[in-house]
């Protein structure tokens, strides 16, 4: 049992080997390739679906990433259908060496510009709530478990999706 909580929790904090997952959903890494910036761009832009909205309802995708990728640099999302908006947002450059290419990703979670605002409105109203009522203990108890709510609810899918998408990038450029 506690061979299986250390493995979980070592999958909650670590995306790859070598790239741990702090505590904010932000994730900076590095792919070097043999292909040129030409062809990396080529082989990205392959899997990448652009003019796609942000949101996806009855929307079919025949890509892996939607966004919109430039000769140096790219914003994309991975296609998750089941969560309907991608948890994960990759921006980067693509940058030549000789005759080798380093691409430089910058993985964030987009839930953070909503969630965050309705976490402060969240407490806002309940401090507001409880203060009147003079039950000030509740207020520490019940806003520590909004926010540890609301940091569930965005690491985890960013986790799971920054993981999988990383490595299908990974295996792409090797």
């Amino acid at each position: 049992m506690h061979d299986l909580l250390n493995h979980s929790i070592y999958y909650l904090l670590v995306i790859e080997k070598g790239v741990l997952m702090k505590f904010w959903p932000l994730i900076h890494t590095q792919i070097d390739t043999k292909l040129t910036k030409k062809e990396a761009n080529e082989l990205l832009a392959k899997h990448t679906e652009g003019k796609s909205p942000a949101f996806y309802w009855g929307k079919t995708f025949n890509s892996a990433l939607w966004g919109k990728v430039k000769e140096d640099h790219f914003a994309v999302r991975p296609v998750v259908p089941y969560w309907n908006i991608s948890p994960v947002h990759i921006r980067g450059f693509i940058s030549e060496n000789n005759d080798k290419s380093r691409i430089t990703l910058t993985m964030t979670n987009p839930h953070l510009r909503v969630i965050i605002p309705l976490i402060i409105i969240t407490i806002a109203l309940l401090m507001i709530n409880f203060w009147e009522n003079q039950q000030y203990d509740q207020v520490v108890k019940i806003g520590l478990w909004i926010v540890l709510g609301a940091y569930l609810w965005v690491i985890i899918p960013f986790q799971i999706q920054a993981r999988k998408t990383l490595k299908m990038i990974k295996e792409w450029f090797d």
